[in-house]
């Protein structure tokens, strides 16, 4: 999955989400936050990734891609 479209994913599973799986009714988060989520989420995973692996390069990417959101 290219890190356009992995940066896409993330962010639209912090915006649409259900708060209870019986629920059919959705939660939809501002845009903004769910970009704020995503971050904090891959700032997560950059932190746990060696900064010399082809991983660590890939999440740069999927956050240069949330930031241009």
């Amino acid at each position: 999955m290219t890190s356009k479209v992995k940066a896409k994913k993330l962010v639209e599973k912090y915006r649409y989400r259900s708060t209870y799986e019986d629920m059919e009714e959705d939660i939809r988060m501002s845009e903004s936050k769910a970009i704020q989520c995503a971050l904090i989420c891959v700032n997560a995973i950059l932190s746990e990734v060696n900064s010399t692996t082809l991983r660590y390069e890939y999440w740069e990417e999927v956050k240069q891609e949330i930031n241009k959101l």
